[in-house]
């Protein structure tokens, strides 16, 4: 959309028609950048004259047909079944499109060498502007014959069974307000009543945000879809829809109708979920088939569907984070040894959300320009019981970072690109916690670090000496809360006695980073979890600490 236009004419004349295209504007909030924004002069006229610009509706037609003449390049005005209609767009001019289509065989029965064009506009209807402070027409107000009925009422009232909540009315709506006032007012409501019209109407077709009529779309041969599925397999690699659409349908961005085929290919491979699966986010879209490589670790401890399901306690709730410019993140043990990341709250605030319905994950390339790196990635949305993470990450962070490395997460121009940094710092050597696959225990290894390390989470030699030598749960251990939580309380907490019971005493900064070897854990739900479970209870002095009773 333009930020500025100028427009010609008076100051006044100006005016009326910056004051016109805001009308416009609002009446194609929710149209794409260069479709067609369409208005009748009698409509416009008459909004003037409700609104006591004028209180002659013929005078106000010439004005305004005159003020908008006068600003060609921004209104292109035609005449069409004895109405002048004005056409803008949100680009600040409109040029009328008209396709050519093909007759239907069983209904052709002219010249073949007759060409058939659609004009979609022709059959359009211009809808009413209302006046300021009335309420909007809508299929969803009540008739003016109905009994009233009370707005308590109307509120408490089960929903309509649509796909999203409809509201009982339209609230009035006053255009005289600028257009972004008006959008941050009353643009989830609208927004909410012209996507439940649009899904209920099977003329259109809709792919993500955008829609169009389903009549102009492209219909694709079985031969362009096997040698689009042919085409992804070969390349190894997710692929952009206008690459597809290129390589494989020889289409490029200098034709005429490249937006209707562009977006008639992404609408039929979204038909088609059990070949194509979209991998892509609002700005770039991206195609796999099943034998694209996914982008996760491959050397990890644990298998695909147990991360996920480590991760469901994220799904639980909990304070939503808002407005973040940065994620600032500290590696912890679990995540460095599966090259993986947790899609908590501070990572939704930063990592884009599901483009479509039932998108289970997204390509995401991620850049370290201090070591001059690019990795590629995948993000894994929650699905079910399983919670969402970032994956494919083992190789950056095991030959570059250790546990307890305290990284920055930015956006940006792109929606898929993300960049990751650190804060330098002087070398220094630190002995930090390792597995020694071969005899099946832990143990500690010097490594210079020269960025910084967030102490209280960094299982250094130092703190956690303990740890050397100790031998790593089981799988089904490792499944458990419970025994994770016990192999942490008995390496780091001091045995003591507590009514004549046995128990461990420990921290949370001691034990955060120890049940974060085995298992992922937030400080959040780790104090959830010992607060609500019989085996652990909180120390009555000491605040931060717990008690741990074995058996």
């Amino acid at each position: 959309m333009v930020d500025k236009i100028t427009f010609h004419g008076a100051p006044e004349e100006q005016e009326l028609a910056s004051w016109v295209f805001n009308l416009m504007m609002l009446q194609g909030t929710m149209f794409s950048e260069g479709a067609a924004i369409r208005q009748s002069l009698t409509n416009l006229a008459s909004y003037f004259v409700q609104s006591g610009v004028e209180s002659d509706a013929q005078k106000m037609a010439d004005r305004l047909d005159r003020v908008l003449g006068q600003n060609a390049e921004v209104f292109k005005r035609v005449e069409q079944g004895g109405q002048v209609i004005f056409s803008t767009s949100k680009r600040g001019y409109y040029v009328h499109p008209v396709f050519q289509v093909q007759q239907p065989e069983y209904a052709y029965d002219g010249d073949l060498t007759d060409q058939a064009f659609l004009d979609f506009e022709a059959s359009m209807v211009m809808p009413e502007i209302p006046r300021p402070g009335v309420q909007l027409p809508s299929a969803f107000a009540r008739s003016e014959e109905e009994e009233p009925v009370p707005d308590a009422v109307i509120e408490k009232a089960a929903p309509a069974p649509t796909s999203e909540l409809l509201p009982a009315r339209v609230p009035a709506v006053d255009l005289t307000l600028e257009r972004e006032e008006v959008r941050r007012r009353y643009g989830d409501i609208l927004r909410t009543l012209l996507v439940s019209k649009l899904k209920s109407d099977t003329r259109f077709a809709h792919f993500g945000d955008e829609w169009y009529l389903d009549e102009l779309l492209v219909r694709f041969s079985k031969g362009d879809m096997r040698r689009l599925r042919e085409y992804i397999a070969d390349s190894g690699q997710a692929e952009t829809d206008t690459t597809l659409l290129a390589e494989v349908l020889d289409k490029h961005p200098y034709e005429e109708d490249y937006e209707r085929y562009l977006f008639s290919l992404n609408y039929r491979l979204a038909e088609d979920p059990k070949t194509f699966e979209f991998k892509g986010v609002a700005d770039e879209y991206l195609w796999a088939v099943s034998e694209t490589p996914s982008h996760i670790s491959t050397r990890r401890v644990l298998k695909l569907q147990d991360i996920g399901m480590e991760y469901r306690y994220l799904e639980r709730g909990t304070a939503e984070v808002v407005n973040v410019e940065a994620w600032t993140h500290t590696l912890s043990y679990f995540e460095w040894e599966n090259g993986v990341l947790p899609y908590n709250q501070q990572a939704r605030a930063i990592l884009p959300p599901p483009f479509l319905e039932g998108q289970r994950a997204a390509v995401l390339e991620f850049r370290l320009p201090q070591w001059g790196r690019i990795m590629w990635a995948e993000l894994r949305y929650p699905v079910g019981a399983r919670g969402g993470w970032v994956d494919g990450l083992e190789d950056v962070w095991q030959e570059l970072l250790v546990p307890g490395a305290q990284l920055s997460i930015e956006r940006t121009d792109r929606g898929n690109v993300f960049l990751i940094s650190v804060e330098h710092t002087e070398p220094e050597l630190v002995s930090v916690l390792r597995y020694d696959e071969r005899h099946g225990r832990f143990g500690f290894a010097e490594v210079e670090v020269n960025y910084h390390l967030d102490e209280g989470l960094t299982i250094s030699e130092t703190r956690f000496a303990s740890l050397d030598g100790a031998r790593r749960l089981d799988d089904a251990g490792r499944r458990q809360a419970d025994a994770v939580l016990g192999f942490a309380f008995e390496y780091v907490g001091i045995p003591v006695d507590k009514g004549g019971r046995d128990a461990y005493w420990a921290g949370l900064e001691d034990l955060m980073p120890v049940v974060n070897i085995e298992k992922p854990f937030s400080q959040d739900y780790l104090v959830s979890y010992l607060d609500t479970q019989s085996s652990y209870s909180r120390d009555d002095v000491a605040e931060g600490y717990y008690l741990y009773f074995p058996g």
